[in-house]
């Protein structure tokens, strides 16, 4: 029986003067990154404030990191130009340098506070001039007390993780709770989250294939149906 324990809350983040300015000035740039679902969402709810929609990115080229991401953009009437193989940080690099690079390019990275630095790196390595814009933040939500109890009562056979933030959050949550690191097996969504889960101490015996939660789950249900 799968118990929900969010780990994670999102809220919108920076200066709204900065980013209101960023904003109104997408047409500036010649690409728009967009590395997460939850990126798109924060961004258009931003623009919908100020009264703007999918206008305001005139002849700028977009890039989503994948499906999800795409699909999102597509209900604000984007269809992504750019799509990496894989739907992880790395693999958008891999599919700039694929298509030459992007020197003396302008390109604007819409994201989360906590977001690595893969993307913006890699890109600035390629003679990209990179902005940033901070436009939400994960927060760690308060565990409602019936899915702690089962947590702390270890009775749990195996555990997702759907991003990094996700298994810093819970890897704190049972520091803090006085609970081993290892106390229960790990299913996680792709290798960043894999890194970061085992940096922590946390035993990851599933990792999806297909950087998704429905590959996350066809990984685990692989683990589970060999145990």
């Amino acid at each position: 029986m799968p118990i929900e324990l969010p780990l994670i809350e999102l809220k919108p983040y920076g200066h709204k003067s900065g980013t209101e300015a960023t904003l109104r000035k997408i047409f500036a740039y010649d690409w728009v990154v967009f590395s997460s679902y939850n990126a798109v969402k924060f961004t258009f709810e931003r623009l919908e404030e100020m009264g703007l929609d999918s206008r305001v990115f005139g002849a700028a080229r977009v890039c989503a990191v994948g499906p999800k991401t795409a699909a999102a953009l597509e209900k604000q009437g984007i269809r992504p130009d750019m799509i990496p193989e894989k739907y992880i940080a790395e693999s958008m690099v891999e599919a700039f340098e694929e298509v030459g690079g992007l020197k003396g390019a302008a390109v604007l990275i819409p994201r989360a506070r906590e977001a690595r630095e893969v993307v913006p790196e890699g890109l600035e390595k390629m003679g990209a001039r990179v902005d940033i814009l901070p436009i939400y933040e994960n927060v760690m939500p308060e565990p409602h007390p019936l899915a702690l109890a089962v947590v702390k009562g270890g009775k749990i056979d195996v555990v997702t993780l759907a991003s990094p933030s996700a298994a810093i959050n819970y890897a704190e949550l049972l520091k803090k709770e006085g609970l081993p690191v290892d106390m229960a097996p790990c299913a996680v969504i792709g290798p960043a989250t894999q890194s970061k889960a085992e940096e922590l101490g946390l035993p990851v015996v599933a990792v999806a294939e297909k950087y998704t939660v429905e590959g996350m789950v066809l990984a685990l249900e692989s683990y589970l149906a060999n145990e």
